[in-house]
């Protein structure tokens, strides 16, 4: 499992953790994942495509992606797998970043005084 990094854009402070199935467990903790209907973040198995994968009729040899399904003021955003999922640690916000363009846009934890690199 990957240690949650942390990632600051003055003057505030994320946590930030890569989607996948190696890191659920600390990612449904950073979000307090539930169930959708209960305005919490649930997470989800998704085709190539974006869409929702029911693992019992799934074809024989497909694997699906996980994902996380974030409930928004503007509707469900569905982050994928290898998305960045952030979470601002003042406001409790939740962002979903493609990698590339998470460092192009933080500076990353480890140019912070007193935390661990990037593994």
């Amino acid at each position: 499992m990957t240690k949650p990094n942390v990632f600051i854009k003055r003057p505030v402070t994320y946590k930030a953790i890569e989607l996948n199935l190696d890191n659920w467990k600390a990612i449904s903790e950073m979000v307090e994942a539930g169930k959708l209907s209960d305005g919490k973040p649930e997470g989800c198995y998704i085709d190539l495509n974006g869409k929702d994968v029911d693992l019992h009729t799934l074809p024989e040899g497909v694997l699906p992606m996980i994902g996380l399904r974030l409930p928004t003021p503007k509707g469900v955003v569905v982050a994928t797998e290898g998305q960045i999922i952030m979470k601002n640690l003042t406001s409790d916000e939740i962002l979903v970043f493609e990698k590339e363009d998470l460092i192009h846009s933080y500076q990353s934890y480890h140019e912070i005084e007193g935390c661990d690199e990037w593994s």
